[in-house]
């Protein structure tokens, strides 16, 4: 059974309190860890406007993940400046960046970290307890953004097979 690890708010900064205002259509993207991790946007309960994107590989899911939004948010002008190829599997509800050639795959980010530099927003990065993305938290360099990347202080859940609650981090230490 795959479960949320992860999740990428996006929107602009607020200029004084820190935290994010969220403009319309900016949905949060979230990943879901199962036999092969995705990023996953429009979580509602209508499938058809789902999309998803698949990592190149368990080392680059942030980063891709990063990637991912940017293309996402390219407007048409931008698209052009993509090679075909590239701007047809974006077309697609679940894009498989395994599939890009490594050529494409590098323009691609190029384009997404181009992007990103225009942006003029914040993005804020959360990994939940035992999410592959908690070890990669370094791909945002790469990036020209305000972010803010969260990870848990502390965990405290019950533990069906321990029959137990489990605390761990500062929660541990309550």
């Amino acid at each position: 059974m795959a479960t949320f690890t992860a999740a990428i708010h996006i929107g602009i900064g607020h200029p004084n309190d820190g935290g994010l205002i969220d403009p319309p259509g900016a949905d949060p993207w979230f990943l879901s860890e199962g036999a092969r991790p995705i990023w996953l946007q429009n979580l509602d309960n209508s499938h058809h406007r789902r999309r998803g994107w698949l990592p190149r590989s368990p080392t680059s899911v942030l980063r891709d993940g990063l990637v991912s939004i940017f293309l996402s948010r390219l407007t048409e002008d931008d698209m052009t400046l993509l090679p075909q190829r590239i701007r047809d599997v974006l077309k697609d509800r679940k894009f498989d960046l395994l599939k890009l050639l490594p050529r494409d795959y590098e323009a691609a980010i190029s384009i997404a970290v181009g992007r990103a530099a225009m942006f003029g927003g914040k993005i804020i990065v959360s990994g939940f307890h035992g999410s592959i993305i908690l070890d990669q938290f370094d791909a945002v360099h790469e990036f020209d953004i305000n972010v803010e990347l969260l990870a848990p202080a502390g965990n405290r859940y019950w533990s069906q097979w321990r029959s137990e609650v489990i605390c761990t981090g500062l929660l541990a230490e309550l």
